[in-house]
């Protein structure tokens, strides 16, 4: 065997490997250098081309933009449209013609504006070059808001509202003698004027360009197939949120498609000085190069781009020599590294073995052996202690997961929670047990802690497989919320379906207790559906997740009022009856109009019966 080693090698042999290394090697490194530097000056000649371009395109725009606001904030300071604005409605009729000829001027001066408007504080537009924009209420509009904040905005490439036609609007608020925002002149710049620009790229250098919006959709671009899809996924938030489908809703477009270009949004969304890189294209394959520069008026990004055959045509023949010139040497390279290879691939081959384990959660499996004081064993050494510091965290997180529940815990962890909260349609539901109070005087304190105990961990066990978040224990009550902090659908549904749950946990629990020789449970549960604040309250120091809004408290009103109606345990609101109204297995009888604590209407309460619970409700859903 060892004659195979390299010490066991004949002289002869030994003498043509030297010579092969010290001949071939060398040549072979040398033109491989060379080949990567011809390729390399290749690349960043084409970059520089390629971001010069993008550079030259964005300046442009900065510069229509910059001049179109200008224009605005010179309209907004114009003493004529400061007295219209400042005059009472009564009085502006006489004021408009000067006004009306001064922006009707303005569109005919410069082809690049489609239309100017000019608004009053409550965001009604009262002058217009397009007279079907005067009398529109736009005060829905970002760019309204921000202007009348004393803020100058440029807005997204978005279609009017009234025309339909896409343009970036551009807005000033309009001050009176205090300074004080009463108005805001808008000019609205085409956006055949944006896509012009990027059309001439095109067509002098046949490189493909594109507008990408701050969220990364191409909202120009001189390949239509790319036109309003995103570089990569957009949140649901994002998707959702009505600014943004207003935007595009006017273009027929219902969707935002994904092009997975992630490598393009990583390093040119958000750049703040012109760049280059180069990705691959996961729909076709091809790998493209792209130079591009930020937009800074509005965040945007002008991109331009060629695929990797136009660009390395040039060079393949001459890779194509090398790589037959050097394949003798990679054999003997290939030859000499696989003896090289084994004495580090086999400690990385265990190293490999013990971190599948650590991916599968087997700490105690994921261990090393730490041989040799070289940089793999000391590689070796600091997987191990990795391997128990991931241990004693994942120790630390089941612990916090017990404290908080697990969504929380893992928004928490995320770093995607903090003070503040948003808006969710959610399912509350309120459970409390009667009597409880006379029940737990006459009970010892660690007897009424153990009975809650059971009682708490059997109601948690049964909300669960209906994905409702337990977002308190107050005492012996249960607030348990579907649909936040994780978004789901059929709340209503959900929470109704978590009621009976319960009812049949205690139920079960009421068995054993009885066989115990302690008195059964009875529970009240009241469930209302809307629309509140789902989030974070309280300091830095100490947070809560919790929701706050009208379907919590009525929630909790709907559970105190199941007192009045002893056979009717669950009491629903109308909103929730009527999301119920077609789920098999939910019987309801409705019980009518009731005025309950703390709000001045009364609440149509429905009851919420087991399919054994009833035989036939007077006026029911089922």
């Amino acid at each position: 065997m060892a004659r195979y080693l390299p010490p066991g090698w004949p002289f002869a042999v030994k003498l043509i490997v030297a010579l092969l290394a010290a001949g071939l090697l060398p040549m072979a490194l040398v033109t491989a250098w060379n080949l990567r530097r011809a390729l390399e000056v290749a690349e960043q000649s084409e970059y520089r081309h390629l971001e010069a371009i993008a550079h030259s395109t964005a300046s442009r725009m900065d510069q229509l933009i910059h001049d179109v606001q200008s224009t605005a904030s010179f309209l907004a300071d114009a003493d004529e449209v400061v007295a219209l604005l400042t005059a009472a409605p009564q009085t502006r009729a006489g004021m408009l013609p000067p006004v009306q000829r001064a922006i009707d001027n303005l569109v005919r001066s410069d082809s690049d504006i489609y239309s100017v408007l000019l608004m009053d504080a409550r965001g009604v537009c009262i002058a217009s070059t397009r007279p079907e924009n005067v009398g529109v209420d736009l005060s829905f509009r970002e760019y309204f808001r921000d202007a009348l904040q004393g803020r100058p905005h440029i807005s997204e490439v978005l279609s009017g509202s009234v025309s339909l036609r896409p343009g970036v609007f551009l807005a000033s608020p309009v001050r009176d003698t205090f300074g004080a925002p009463i108005g805001v002149a808008v000019i609205k710049l085409k956006a055949e004027t944006l896509a012009e620009m990027i059309d001439s790229v095109h067509a002098s250098t046949g490189l493909h360009g594109m507008l990408l919006d701050r969220y990364g959709v191409v909202v120009i671009s001189s390949a239509p197939e790319l036109l309003y899809r995103s570089l990569r996924e957009l949140p649901d938030e994002v998707i959702r949120s009505q600014v943004f489908v207003r935007r595009f809703n006017a273009e027929g477009v219902s969707r935002i498609q994904s092009l997975g270009w992630n490598e393009l949004a990583e390093g040119a969304l958000g750049a703040a000085a012109p760049g280059h890189l180069s990705f691959e294209a996961p729909d076709d394959g091809t790998r493209r190069f792209v130079g591009f520069a930020p937009v800074q008026a509005r965040g945007w990004v002008l991109a331009v781009s060629e695929p990797d055959t136009v660009f390395k045509a040039p060079l393949r023949a001459r890779v194509r020599g090398t790589l037959i010139s050097t394949a003798i040497l990679s054999a003997a390279i290939a030859l000499l590294s696989v003896m090289l290879a084994r004495g580090i691939t086999r400690p990385i081959a265990r190293l490999t073995a013990a971190t599948k384990q650590l991916r599968r959660g087997h700490y105690e499996r994921a261990h090393v052996e730490e041989e040799g004081a070289d940089e793999l064993g000391a590689l070796a050494r600091a997987f191990n202690r990795m391997a128990a510091g991931l241990a004693e965290r994942e120790r630390e997180r089941d612990i916090f997961g017990r404290v908080v529940s697990p969504e929380v815990r893992e928004k928490l962890l995320s770093g995607t929670l903090g003070l503040g909260g948003e808006t969710r349609y959610v399912a509350v539901l309120f459970s409390d047990i009667r009597g409880f109070s006379t029940m737990s005087e006459k009970m010892d304190p660690q007897d009424v802690v153990t009975m809650l105990n059971e009682y708490l961990a059997a109601m948690t066990a049964a909300v669960r497989p209906w994905h409702g978040y337990v977002n308190n224990f107050i005492g012996d009550a249960i607030v348990v919320v579907f649909g936040a902090p994780v978004a789901e659908s059929e709340v209503e549904v959900r929470a109704a379906r978590a009621a009976l749950a319960m009812r049949e946990a205690l139920t079960s629990l009421n068995l054993r207790r009885e066989a115990e020789g302690h008195p059964p449970l009875r529970t009240g549960i009241g469930i209302a559906a809307g629309n509140v604040v789902a989030g974070q309250i309280g300091s830095l120091e100490r947070m809560l997740y919790t929701v706050i809004g009208d379907a919590v408290n009525v929630a909790s009103r709907l559970e105190s009022e199941t007192k009045a109606f002893p056979e009717h345990p669950i009491l629903l609101t109308d909103k929730v009856a009527t999301a119920l109204k077609d789920e098999e297995g939910l019987p309801m009888t409705h019980i009518g109009p009731r005025h309950v604590k703390g709000r001045d209407e009364p609440v149509e309460l429905w009851a919420l019966h087991s399919a054994a619970d009833v035989e036939a409700p007077p006026e029911s859903y089922d």
